[in-house]
């Protein structure tokens, strides 16, 4: 089992060695709603291709940074997090990512610098793509702290 319930302890050990790392003007939470939330489940449940023995199984999170040209001004350069789902193939217990190496690698060559591709060409390129295969667009903090206490270990 990859994760586990922890106690209101360890979620304060854990935040307060990620606050020791010093970058102390970037994100240091990322909020989703319950909608949110359904919605990833919704992707990965939505993945499942009997034709291809695929099958949606869960989402890995990546660590990211919003690039300096993004559109809104308070994410330029924040910490925030991807989720990517994730599948198994026949009941495989192995988690393949659902974007592809080789999706991954074209992609990344057609955008090339992050700070330098425009925002506009990235969103229309999202608009025209099948399918959503990411999740992201957190409220983050700082900005939006409030109600946020365990920031403060």
């Amino acid at each position: 089992m990859s994760g586990r319930k922890i106690s209101k302890k360890e979620v304060v050990r854990l935040v307060k060695k990620y606050k020791k790392s010093g970058e102390k003007k970037n994100s240091i939470s990322a909020w989703f709603s319950l909608a949110n939330m359904q919605e990833i489940v919704k992707l990965i449940g939505d993945l499942t291709d009997s034709a291809t023995g695929k099958t949606g199984d869960g989402v890995r999170v990546y660590f990211s940074r919003y690039p300096n040209n993004v559109s809104d001004p308070e994410k330029k350069d924040k910490n925030t997090v991807v989720f990517v789902p994730t599948y198994s193939l026949n009941g495989g217990s192995t988690h393949h990512d659902y974007i592809s190496a080789e999706e991954v690698k074209k992609l990344s060559e057609e955008i090339g610098d992050p700070d330098t591709e425009s925002e506009a060409v990235i969103l229309r390129s999202v608009a025209e793509e099948e399918g959503d295969l990411g999740f992201n667009h957190a409220e983050l903090c700082p900005s939006h702290c409030d109600g946020g206490t365990v920031g403060g270990a």
